[in-house]
């Protein structure tokens, strides 16, 4: 069985396009290399709050890491969470991201 490796360009649309199913934006960063995914909804939604973070750090999963780096942003596991509940937001980013997936993004933006 062979397994195709996808472009940094593939990979970088797939993930945009996850990114967009679930109405996240998508911000790359470049030096150091970060991406972030955001999403707004009414003020106060926990049931909106809910479903983004039930799904941002699969979604997240798919920019791959090539250096160290974390994962950080308005979760449920953080303080952040309140704030962007009680805001209407969700931001989550992850650094140590792969420089060629990150341009692959901003080109693609």
């Amino acid at each position: 069985m062979t397994t195709t490796k996808l472009t940094a360009t593939e990979q970088a649309a797939e993930f945009l396009a996850e990114a967009a199913r679930h109405g996240f934006t998508v911000e790359p960063i470049s030096n150091p290399e970060v991406v972030t995914i955001a999403l707004s909804f009414e003020p106060g939604d926990r049931d909106a709050y809910v479903a983004a973070d039930g799904v941002a750090w699969s979604v997240l999963s798919g920019a791959p890491m090539l250096y160290p780096g974390t994962t950080w942003g308005t979760d449920g596991a953080s303080v952040g969470g309140h704030a962007g509940l009680t805001g209407g937001y969700y931001r989550l980013s992850k650094s140590g991201v792969s420089r060629r997936f990150v341009k692959a993004l901003a080109k693609l933006l």
